[in-house]
């Protein structure tokens, strides 16, 4: 093997720009990668900004060659022989929706095993040394992440476990001491998971992954000011979505916008620039007619900058609350469900207050567990839990986002009562 990613200090941009652009990597229209402070790497666009038409707006083009797809991978016939057993175990441990991410881990080991010989081996030695997502948590950090980023955690770690028992029912595909190196899988599965993407439902292999060398070194953002188009001989495109000023940050949204927890375990970084997040309201026992009621965890949502929260989360409360009224239950859910606007609005009206509560005590509830999880990062030693610092700026995001709704509806609560007063008197 040509490294060990543990053992290289550094990534190495400069050979990899190289090998980019003796392959057949086209950058365009002022493409630039961009190093900041923290020694983290970005595409920015620069003063050669040129638009022009058709595929004018393209930043960047990687010749389908250079892509590492699981559709490939897959028509692989000796590949697929030598993983059939591994696959059957991914499908019974529910995990065949991962299944094309664990055939591109295969294929990063598989690479990495064959060191200059390689034909990825400049790209390999530009991808982070290490990464700060819940694959490399420690007990303590782990144990300072929210309920709903810790139970995602969680799964993310079985899922690398699962990983590990499949890929020991492989058979000649990577060495022994490949399999035995848990640091080395570990980085492997992180380098997947962290730069992979899909594709769009326009595809004829809809469910395909793929890595794209050059097309992963672009950060998230919401909405993303570029977006993904693989022309008709399979070369991956970025281009632009909007006119762009010179040095502007060049953004993939990697989607899922509302849900900060997936950013911090899944990628490892906090996204303060939400507009929304979750409001982490949750049914024990969601039915379908909450469903039709608009119960979705995306769309039940706080605004991170004034506190508001969508329609859907007052349905949600409101409807929960009924369950304790069936009749009427059964009454605001025909409303909804046929536009009786009318109906709707006057159970939103007599049940105002009573809604309003409800939605405290659940936001009341949610800063007390963020409390608790800030303070205990705050106790332990940071010099020795190197990610307790992220951890801590998500936890306080979340927080300050849920103090908005608190005074919000503290502010609600009080003018109702308010002019409940006022109409006794």
């Amino acid at each position: 093997m040509a490294f060990k990613p543990s053992e290289v200090s550094g990534r190495d941009i400069v050979a990899f720009e190289s090998w980019a652009s003796g392959s057949g990597v086209l950058k365009e229209n002022g493409f630039v990668l961009s190093e900041n402070d923290n020694g983290d790497w970005s595409v920015a666009i620069n003063d050669a900004l040129t638009l022009g038409d058709p595929l004018g707006d393209r930043v960047l083009q990687v010749p389908s060659s250079l892509v590492l797809s699981s559709s490939t991978i897959r028509k692989e016939k000796t590949i697929m022989d030598k993983t059939s057993t591994a696959m059957e175990f991914l499908i019974k441990k529910k995990l065949e929706n991962q299944a094309n991410q664990f055939l591109l881990w295969l294929k990063i080991l598989q690479e990495f095993e064959k060191g200059e010989d390689s034909i990825l081996h400049p790209w390999l030695r530009s991808l982070p040394r290490k990464f700060s997502n819940a694959i490399c948590m420690d007990e303590v950090e782990l144990d300072c992440l929210p309920p709903f980023a810790w139970s995602l955690a969680t799964i993310e770690i079985l899922h690398m476990d699962s990983f590990i028992e499949a890929l020991h029912m492989t058979r000649g595909i990577i060495s022994q001491q490949t399999m035995d190196d848990n640091e080395l899988l570990r980085w492997a599965f992180n380098v997947v998971f962290t730069r992979c993407w899909g594709q769009d439902g326009d595809d004829d292999d809809a469910d395909r992954k793929d890595i794209v060398p050059m097309g992963d070194m672009f950060n998230h953002g919401h909405p993303g000011n570029v977006f993904v188009h693989y022309d008709e001989n399979g070369n991956c495109n970025i281009i632009l979505k909007d006119d762009m000023l010179p040095g502007s940050p060049l953004q993939l949204s990697y989607g899922f916008e509302t849900n900060p927890y997936r950013f911090l375990v899944v990628f490892g970084f906090v996204d303060e620039s939400q507009k929304t997040i979750y409001s982490q309201l949750l049914s024990k026992n969601p039915t379908k007619r909450h469903v039709e009621m608009g119960y979705d965890v995306s769309a039940m949502t706080f605004d991170t900058t004034d506190g508001s929260f969508t329609e859907e989360v007052w349905d949600f409360l409101l409807f929960s609350l009924l369950e304790q009224v069936p009749e009427l239950q059964e009454v605001y859910y025909k409303a909804h469900i046929s536009g009786d606007k009318s109906t709707k609005d006057s159970l939103r009206r007599k049940f105002y207050l009573e809604t309003c509560i409800m939605l405290k005590k659940h936001v009341d509830k949610t800063l007390l567990e963020m409390k608790k999880l800030i303070d205990k990062v705050d106790q332990q030693d940071m010099s020795k839990h190197e990610l307790l610092p992220m951890i801590r700026k998500n936890n306080v995001f979340v927080a300050q986002t849920f103090s908005k709704v608190k005074s919000r509806v503290d502010r609600m609560i009080q003018d109702e009562l308010s002019a409940r007063k006022a109409q006794e008197q």
